[in-house]
């Protein structure tokens, strides 16, 4: 089968740490890992065999319902009058948009630029069809970046929002938008999906599961400063928005969109910082920090005689998280479960076990399941010996309780 393993898409080092396999829900991956870059700090799935990931966006009713394609219509709205403020495109003007979906953008573009070709280039035939429906005059092209054969220096304006985290060889699709993008050309990328990112559309990221898990098609987490540092490489960067698309349990799905022209002078020096520490420090944090969060919100509900059950690692973790930052009071570990008023149950593999016995004993109080479904490990030790929490405590009480 087709695989690819890649330098650093920022870099080009071979320096990568690898963080954890790769994973999609609960399945791990035997082959595929996420990695870390050792002299960039970019998170990136190394190495990448498409064949053994589950596809995503392959319909029109992928994207969740009327309210998803609303909402993302009113985004591309947005967008699109961003990008024409800049950018005007008239009869002898080609623009395409790579990985479109279902045709959002190319229909807000076709309204503000009526005169100009508008190609659509799009994996999903069943995307392509959608989009022609709803904007006829385009030309749809079932293909992916590394696919499609185009004339260099054809088109005026060329886009990708919110696609550019699954091309496969990223560095190379970079390189070859700029030899397909005219002398006079403007490119736009938009991604919000970042190493840092506080959500995705409609999906708070919690833990790892939320980061890595959901989607098996991205293949790139750079943080922000980072992105625009290896964008800059490829192009000029003549303007910028960051903007908020939607918020969940107070996370907010921020997009970083950058508009581009062909690069006009070669880079001097090093075009990138070196972000390992604070990538590495974002990874380590995120699901700590995600506990704490709905641990405190446990401590403000007024739960008292709290006990923790459950397997010995993850359940010393979560007493040691609870005393090192002074939550709320636990009965010791010794003490008989029946004294408690609610009890946390910390374990992964034997969560549901746990939980039936308790329901079936005399004990009456509350039962917290600490974990969702997903990632079926709690942690990972580094290829470099660092230690990752990959699950959050308590998500479940997050999204489920608490926004109630």
């Amino acid at each position: 089968m087709k695989s690819y393993f890649l330098s650093c898409p920022v870099c080009n080092s071979l320096r990568h740490e690898i963080l954890f396999a790769g994973f999609n829900k609960t399945e791990v991956d035997d082959f595929q890992n996420i990695v870390l870059c050792h002299d960039c700090g970019s998170v990136f799935r190394n190495p990448i065999i498409p064949e053994l990931n589950r596809t995503h966006y392959q319909k029109p009713n992928s994207w969740e319902g009327d309210k998803s394609h609303i909402d993302h219509s009113n985004r591309l709205d947005f967008v699109s009058r961003f990008i024409s403020q800049n950018v005007k495109l008239g009869v002898r003007d080609s623009y395409v948009d790579i990985g479109g979906g279902p045709g959002w953008l190319v229909k807000k573009m076709r309204a503000l630029h009526p005169d100009a070709t508008i190609i659509l280039c799009e994996p999903s035939p069943d995307n392509c069809r959608f989009a022609k429906e709803h904007t006829p005059d385009i030309v749809a092209i079932p293909s992916r970046i590394d696919e499609i054969t185009t004339p260099e220096r054809a088109f005026s304006l060329i886009t990708a929002t919110g696609v550019d985290y699954l091309f496969i060889d990223h560095r190379s699709a970079m390189q070859k938008i700029a030899t397909m993008l005219r002398d006079d050309g403007y490119f736009y990328i938009e991604r919000n999906v970042f190493v840092d990112q506080e959500a995705y559309y409609g999906h708070p990221i919690l833990d790892h599961d939320d980061l890595f898990g959901d989607n098996h098609m991205m293949n790139f987490w750079p943080n922000r400063e980072l992105f625009v540092q290896y964008i800059s490489e490829f192009f000029d960067v003549i303007d910028k928005i960051d903007y908020h698309f939607g918020e969940t349990l107070g996370r907010k799905c921020q997009m970083l969109g950058l508009l581009c022209t062909k690069k006009r002078a070669a880079s001097g020096g090093s075009p990138h910082g070196d972000y390992y520490e604070q990538n590495l420090k974002s990874l380590q944090q995120r699901a700590i920090l995600s506990s704490i969060e709905d641990l405190t919100f446990i401590a403000k509900a007024g739960l008292g005689n709290i006990a923790i059950l459950g397997d010995e690692r993850q359940a010393g973790a979560l007493r040691r998280l609870i005393e090192g930052n002074h939550l709320f009071a636990l009965l010791p570990a010794d003490a008989p479960v029946e004294q408690a008023d609610a009890v946390l149950i910390a374990s992964v593999s034997h969560q549901q076990a746990l939980c039936d016995r308790l329901r079936s004993s005399r004990f009456r109080g509350r039962i917290l399941p600490c974990f969702r479904p997903g990632l079926p490990f709690f942690e990972a030790k580094t290829s470099s010996d660092n230690i990752i929490q990959l699950k959050a405590f308590l998500p479940a009480y997050l999204a489920g309780l608490r926004a109630a």
